[in-house]
């Protein structure tokens, strides 16, 4: 699976059979790295988190996972959202909804549409 561990706040959407697994926060703090304890005495980091604007989807029929490659960068033609958490997602007529969540000190007050048939 492509997703990370130790992300919070994302959303998992279920879209004509398929799982659509998008953005989150990823805290350095609580994420836990693969072989690593997650409950080590190693002293806090000051790091500050990361707003993730990932999407992933699962194939049940298959059970693989690919990861929707983002626009080029400089591409201002192809929409993406920005990273964002506790943001709300759901399915609509074929197509997912990406609306609302938070980014570090920003609430995000729009809505992002993606038709995973184009």
């Amino acid at each position: 699976s492509p997703i990370r561990l130790g992300v919070d706040g994302y959303s998992s959407t279920m879209v004509d059979g398929d799982v659509y697994h998008f953005g989150g926060y990823l805290d350095p703090l609580s994420a836990e790295v693969e072989g690593e304890d997650s409950d080590s005495d190693d002293a806090p980091s000051a790091t500050e988190g990361v707003w993730l604007n990932d999407l992933h989807v699962y194939h049940p029929q298959t059970k693989e996972w690919h990861t929707v490659p983002k626009p080029a960068e400089g591409d201002t033609t192809t929409p993406w959202p920005s990273a964002r958490s506790e943001h709300i997602a759901f399915s609509l007529n074929g197509m997912l909804v990406i609306a609302g969540g938070e980014q570090k000190d920003s609430v995000q007050d729009n809505t992002w549409v993606y038709d995973p048939q184009v």
